[in-house]
């Protein structure tokens, strides 16, 4: 019997500040903003068999505008729409 009590309490303890630490966190303006209109995309780049877009893209200053760049710039993708 003693021994469930000290697991209940060991349990209640942990469950208390895990909740506390949740409801201490307020969420920045910045979480708020990329919630609500941010999209991430993330691009899986093989080091042996695409060493060629690699080397290209490490080339590149500004990365996300060079690929923002060229998707505006291709006509063959518009030509769907």
């Amino acid at each position: 019997m003693i021994y469930l009590l000290k697991i209940l309490v060991l349990w209640s303890y942990i469950y208390y500040n895990n909740r506390k630490e949740k409801i201490m966190k307020k969420e920045t303006a910045q979480e708020r903003y990329n919630k609500k209109a941010i999209i991430r995309i993330e691009v899986k780049l093989n080091k042996f068999t695409n060493m060629n877009l690699l080397e290209k893209i490490n080339t590149v200053k500004n990365r996300q505008g060079y690929i923002k760049e060229l998707i505006k710039n291709d006509e063959n993708i518009f030509k769907l729409f």
